[in-house]
């Protein structure tokens, strides 16, 4: 899996805590699970991309939120498109 989320992953003392898995964030949360993109614990969109459980050593998998708020997937440097459209605006 791999994807973003707009919550604060900060416990607190201000430090990163990583969730077990994405699937574990019931809110504002989109990823990327085998070729399935989910929102909130519910599939957006399938057969999106490669299955990433077919990447092996070597593969390099990266996500992009647009200036148009939209979920990138890359994998090996390429675009697979878009995962997920209007991601909300989170201001710091």
């Amino acid at each position: 899996m791999i994807g973003v989320t707009s919550l604060d992953v900060g416990d607190e003392t201000g430090a990163f805590v990583v969730p077990h898995t994405m699937s574990a964030i019931s809110e504002n949360t989109w990823f990327i699970a085998g070729s399935s993109v989910w929102t909130n614990k519910a599939i957006l969109k399938e057969n999106y991309s490669v299955n990433l459980s077919r990447l092996g050593t070597g593969d390099r998998l990266g996500v992009r939120v647009t200036s148009e708020r939209s979920l990138k997937l890359f994998i090996n440097g390429e675009d697979m498109g878009v995962a997920a459209p209007n991601l909300p605006k989170v201001y710091k």
